[in-house]
């Protein structure tokens, strides 16, 4: 493949050209014009093939939309709206049969659907594939959301229905034992095409109630805790009350696990995990379902520091071992 020749299909691919935009692909740099009264949002991601993908399950076009999804994601989860992307790609000889033009374009359309230009990148021969993503966006200061402000006595909430893409990964890893599952389909696609939906970000954003927030993209659990160690105080999560979809709850019927385990631990999921002041739960879901967001009172902010799970009103340890580890 050379180089020079896959730059200029990427140039074509590219349908949107936002006005800030004075330079895009073809130079050193990309050249933007700044936002005024706003605040540059900036986040980076890599998925590298074995760890985060896996080619005998994973398409081009679902890595492309995918690779563009969970970057985005980054800047929803902090009240933003997403402008540029930059793309950089480790491709392997070895995958000779993979498309990396049709992964770039589905990259390319994910990014636009939500607003976002592909503005450059880079592309390297490498032993197994990898792409590595940033993201630029940007916020109104007042409706900037961080992980850190949560405060004891906070309410924790979850947007959706997390752990649906968690039992898909599963099901994508178990084909025989989850053959004939009707309901394996739709979480299958659910993990390897994430959706996601700005209007979640927006109507919490602009309801001026959350005082900590990020997306759930290594399991509830796990992103509870790092909103825990951001804001320095603990979180319990009410195992009752956390929510389980229709498809959720079939399944896990039929391969006889229990559904909370994957709400728990499932990740990447891309729902929001937030908290807010308590007096304010019961508007906070009244507020996000008058405009189509629903909402799940889920937990609390405790002034100790750590994780916790309340089961059948005793306090249960967290099981480390089915926390998702990056190293």
């Amino acid at each position: 493949m050379d180089e020079f020749y896959l730059i200029e299909k990427i140039k074509k691919i590219i349908k949107r050209r936002p006005r800030a935009l004075v330079r895009g692909i073809g130079d050193d740099c990309a050249v933007v014009s700044p936002p005024q009264n706003r605040k540059i949002l900036v986040s980076s991601d890599s998925l590298a093939e074995g760890v985060h993908f896996d080619f005998r399950y994973t398409s081009a076009e679902c890595l492309g939309r995918k690779a563009a999804a969970i970057n985005i994601s980054d800047i929803y989860a902090m009240g933003g709206i997403p402008l540029y992307m930059i793309l950089n790609i480790g491709i392997s000889l070895n995958r000779g049969a993979f498309d990396t033009e049709k992964m770039i374009r589905a990259f390319s359309r994910y990014s636009e659907k939500h607003g976002a230009c592909l503005i450059g990148g880079d592309t390297v021969r490498a032993k197994s594939f990898f792409l590595s993503v940033t993201v630029i966006g940007e916020a109104k200061t007042e409706h900037l959301m961080t992980r850190f402000g949560a405060k004891p006595g906070d309410r924790l909430f979850v947007t959706g229905f997390p752990g649906e893409s968690g039992a898909g990964f599963y099901a994508l890893r178990n084909p025989k034992k989850c053959r004939g599952i009707k309901s394996s389909e739709a979480l299958k696609k659910r993990h390897l095409e994430p959706d996601l939906d700005p209007v979640k970000s927006r109507v919490l954003a602009r309801g001026g109630v959350v005082s900590s927030c990020l997306d759930v993209s290594d399991g509830l659990v796990s992103d509870a805790g790092r909103i825990a160690r951001e804001s320095s105080c603990g979180i319990c999560i009410e195992y009752e009350k956390l929510p389980v979809s229709g498809k959720l709850r079939d399944f896990s019927r039929k391969i006889k696990k229990d559904p909370r385990e994957f709400v728990l631990y499932g990740g990447e999921d891309y729902e929001l995990l937030f908290t807010a002041a308590e007096e304010s739960a019961g508007e906070t879901v009244r507020y996000c379902a008058k405009r189509g967001v629903r909402v799940s009172d889920i937990g609390f902010v405790t002034g100790r520091s750590g994780i916790c799970i309340e089961k059948n009103s005793k306090k249960e340890k967290v099981d480390d071992s089915k926390v998702w580890k990056h190293f």
